[in-house]
């Protein structure tokens, strides 16, 4: 998923003949993809993509109907990790979050995920949003990262 190297239409035939690919061509090109392209920088795609892909295995999402399908708890589940467990800094989290929100508006133009979705809604709304330390999130929070297998010190594992 979002390889930008080589899902994008591209000339067929030589010399001054060329064309673009038929659209039975491009109506396969996952949507993710055309995402990524049309970002303007290659900083920009690489970063975007990366962010994504980090939302992805950090919840064990294994492909883009699972990514479609995310919801407003995936978000707050992400941002928690990020913050309380890899500690990154509150640019990064912005950058991920931003990554995320133009990934879920593209698809939502496109009509690849459900209009007004909780998901790409709380996302803007989570940049400078603390979810409540409620026992019931930090309980669910530690049994995600647990069953995921994910490696926090004592030290995080306590302060949550």
């Amino acid at each position: 998923m979002m390889d930008d190297s080589g899902t994008l239409p591209v000339p067929i035939g030589a010399g001054g003949n060329r064309t673009l690919s038929t659209l039975a061509q491009l109506a396969d090109i996952p949507e993710e993809d055309i995402w990524v392209a049309k970002q303007k920088s290659p900083r920009t795609r690489r970063a975007y993509q990366r962010d994504v892909q980090h939302f992805m295995r950090t919840l064990g999402i294994a492909g883009v109907d699972e990514l479609r399908q995310a919801d407003h708890k995936a978000v707050i589940a992400w941002e928690r990790f990020m913050r309380e467990v890899e500690h990154a800094a509150a640019s990064t989290i912005r950058r991920r979050l931003a990554a995320l929100s133009s990934l879920y508006k593209h698809l939502v133009r496109h009509g690849h995920a459900a209009p007004g979705g909780d998901s790409h809604n709380l996302i803007n709304k989570s940049v400078n949003r603390t979810p409540p330390d409620t026992s019931a999130i930090q309980t669910k929070l530690l049994a995600f990262r647990e069953s995921h297998c994910f490696q926090a010190s004592e030290e995080n594992m306590a302060s949550t």
